[in-house]
């Protein structure tokens, strides 16, 4: 299936977009990683059209998107009220988000704060941003800046051939063949002798600004929406199994319950070394068998009371209300 591209246009900048799928289908935003683009979801989102109308958008900075004004920078907070443009730039009022990695993490942030708007979460190697301690706080924010004051435009290496960069970025992220092309494809520029990495490099510079794990704990209790995550075995250095449980579990809202209504999050656990050959079957069969009936155990972690019921079949769900309490079910790829 060949997507279509798409120029979105936002009060504070111009963004690129591919999509896929009929547009009268239940709408999904996809949202990449740090350096890549829309060229993430290429093998993907063929697959999801088949039920939502796909649009993945480069963020800013990547791939064809514009970068950011002189002065601007990428923390990833901002990337919140670009999502929220682009939903209202594509005349979305509710719909589902896909997220890899940097978008995962903004799309479950997002998923919190606007949990009237999301239908449904899929994540791939996200679940919440990355932390630090409190008492890292003040150094974080001393590096951030002295990068920020220390930066200048830096010359890009130049390849002579895309065939060039597509091996460095093989490479440097452990892809294949198939997927390094795909995000190259979107992700270089011409320059004088060649073609250059079309991303901002200002995205490589330090955040100031970091929240604690607790911050982020108490954030992701704001999803309402049934969510999918979908991590790699072994577990990534920065993605450690304990901290994404326990961030699927937030603690209870209630002071008192027999069981607290429950939010499915699924994780999946899926073997290295990773490829997108994975993610797209692990996403193809979790939304082609919405109506297989698997056995959850739901425990309120504030008065211990647990049970064991079954996910709904395809259609009789119900729309969760924002304080329901996220819970994870874990399973073993196929």
């Amino acid at each position: 299936m060949t997507p279509r591209e798409l120029t979105i246009e936002l009060p504070q900048l111009t963004l690129a977009a591919q999509s896929w799928g009929d547009p009268a289908l239940p709408p999904l935003l996809a949202v990449h990683g740090w350096l890549d683009n829309a060229g993430s979801f290429s093998a993907l989102a063929p697959l999801l059209a088949e039920r939502f109308h796909v649009v993945a958008i480069d963020l800013p900075g990547h791939g064809r998107s514009a970068h950011r004004p002189p002065g601007g920078w990428y923390h990833y907070v901002e990337y919140l009220a670009d999502l929220q443009a682009t939903a209202a730039a594509l005349g979305w009022s509710r719909y589902s988000l896909l997220g890899h990695s940097l978008g995962g993490a903004t799309a479950s942030i997002f998923a919190a704060a606007q949990p009237e708007a999301i239908d449904r979460l899929l994540l791939i190697e996200s679940l919440g941003p990355l932390t630090a301690a409190p008492e890292a706080a003040l150094e974080q924010l001393r590096r951030g800046l002295s990068q920020r004051a220390g930066f200048a435009a830096k010359s890009l290496r130049v390849f002579g051939a895309t065939a060039e960069a597509v091996r460095a970025r093989m490479l440097a992220n452990d892809l294949s063949e198939a997927a390094a092309t795909a995000l190259v494809e979107r992700g270089l520029a011409a320059v004088p002798g060649g073609w250059s990495w079309s991303s901002d490099a200002r995205l490589t510079l330090a955040s100031p600004l970091r929240y604690t794990e607790a911050q982020i704990r108490n954030i992701l209790a704001g999803i309402a929406a049934s969510t999918l995550v979908l991590l790699a075995t072994p577990a990534t250095s920065y993605l450690p199994d304990a901290t994404m449980q326990a961030r699927a579990r937030p603690a209870c809202a209630t002071s008192s319950c027999s069981i607290c209504p429950a939010i499915i999050i699924c994780i999946w656990k899926m073997p290295r070394p990773w490829r997108r050959r994975y993610t797209r079957s692990a996403i193809g069969r979790a939304e082609r068998r919405e109506d297989h009936r698997v056995a959850l155990k739901k425990q309120c972690r504030r008065c211990g009371t647990a049970s064991v019921s079954a996910r709904p079949s395809r259609g009789t769900t119900t729309p969760p209300s924002p304080r329901q309490q996220i819970t994870f079910a874990s399973f073993s790829a196929m």
